[in-house]
């Protein structure tokens, strides 16, 4: 028993808690954090991680789990953490922005050891205060495309053919501040037996014209989830890009609803039909507060029941779970105009009053969900939808060949 702090000096929030937390699983050990701090004006999406109890915690915390460890838990106070430590090993994150003194002083006379997370040879280390090495808790790289893992695994696939998939997002996002969606596309294209090769499209820096020209040239697209209202603009163009060029193209969370509101700008004949969130006073608004209110925030763990005769009732069956984190909703008049223009609703929730998922019919895969399929997806076993989007795109990449 005993408490562990693990210091790690990077502001980087794809790494905050991330050394911490594979430490943790190989040594059966707790991992405990404290609430976080980030610069939201460089790192507009540093706490979109949400937990499968529903809190949302810093994007680095996903790494204990994906690799085999305890669900993550929400922050702590110090003498939670404090008296958990009296009982049991509790690994604690220090990066900047989190003030280990109040956490020591709890600790009273406990003990207390502290470790640094090191970069050697592009390896995470673990270092005691004397500079020792702490063998125990193993070492650790990231992939090139940012997949941490033992050192000793993180191949990254680079025989493998190549499969070029564009993310909406800049490069820093994906690899920094919310890794999960490269990672997980990352999985779904190694076991199909491809190597991922990413093409990051900054959503604010792209027009339609400059979308559309990225698309030609790629295997499939990628619109993730997010924060930033800002990206839904360059969401859209990306999605309306897909469908002119029959790309494959995939949606998570804000994604799905981006991809939403392309077909339905189509179907009405409405180009400035927008979200609520993105354009409060959009004459049409596909996306609308799951409450009048907007206090209803659905987080965490939900359970989904798929539509019959869908794609997707044939990869997850007619229930599944998915890990949600959103404030609004597909607006309900206009499921029926989207069926219409060919945008059916493949996934239901919380009693059928939220759409967790739309597909196209046909042949061209255009499909998202609600929830984020990428937070269950890990190496070797990736996530149905996100493996059937890498066959797409594998199909799509033959058939231009």
């Amino acid at each position: 028993m005993g408490l562990i702090l693990i210091s790690h000096d990077r502001p980087e929030p794809a790494l905050y808690g991330a050394i911490a937390g594979a430490a943790a699983m190989r040594l059966g050990a707790r991992l405990m954090h404290l609430p976080a701090r980030f610069d939201t004006a460089r790192y507009a999406d540093a706490v979109q991680h949400v937990t499968a109890g529903g809190t949302l915690v810093p994007s680095g915390l996903v790494w204990g789990e994906r690799l085999g460890g305890a669900p993550t838990e929400a922050p702590s106070s110090p003498a939670e953490i404090a008296a958990a430590a009296a009982t049991g090993m509790v690994l604690l994150p220090i990066n900047p922005g989190v003030d280990p003194d109040a956490i020591v002083a709890a600790a009273g006379g406990g003990s207390v050891r502290r470790l640094a997370v090191v970069e050697e040879h592009g390896a995470f280390l673990l270092i005691d205060e004397a500079g020792a090495l702490d063998t125990r808790a193993g070492r650790w790289r990231r992939d090139r495309l940012g997949r941490l893992d033992a050192a000793d695994l993180a191949a990254d696939g680079s025989t493998a053919p190549a499969l070029v998939i564009a993310l909406v997002g800049t490069e820093d996002d994906h690899r920094n501040v919310y890794p999960a969606a490269l990672t997980s596309l990352a999985d779904a294209a190694e076991a199909a037996g491809f190597r991922l090769e990413p093409v990051f499209l900054p959503p604010q820096a792209l027009d339609a014209a400059g979308m559309r020209a990225a698309l030609t040239a790629a295997d499939g697209v990628l619109l993730p989830g997010g924060a930033d209202m800002a990206n839904v603009a360059g969401q859209i163009a990306a999605a309306h890009a897909a469908l002119d060029l029959g790309v494959p193209a995939v949606g998570l969370c804000l994604g799905m609803q981006t991809m939403t509101t392309a077909v339905a700008q189509r179907a009405l004949g409405a180009a400035s039909a927008n979200l609520a969130e993105a354009d409060p006073d959009a004459p049409v608004k596909t996306f609308v507060p799951i409450a009048a209110d907007g206090t209803v925030h659905r987080l965490g763990d939900r359970t989904i029941r798929t539509e019959p005769g869908t794609r997707l009732s044939r990869l997850l069956g007619p229930e599944a779970t998915i890990r949600c984190n959103h404030r609004y909703r597909l607006a309900p008049d206009l499921e029926a105009p989207l069926a219409a223009a060919g945008l059916r609703v493949a996934a239901r929730g919380e009693g059928g009053t939220i759409i967790d998922a739309v597909e196209l019919t046909g042949d061209v895969f255009y499909a998202g969900m609600q929830g984020h399929p990428e937070l269950s997806s890990r190496r070797g076993a990736p996530h149905p939808l996100l493996a059937a989007f890498i066959a797409a795109c594998t199909a799509h990449r033959a058939d231009q060949a």
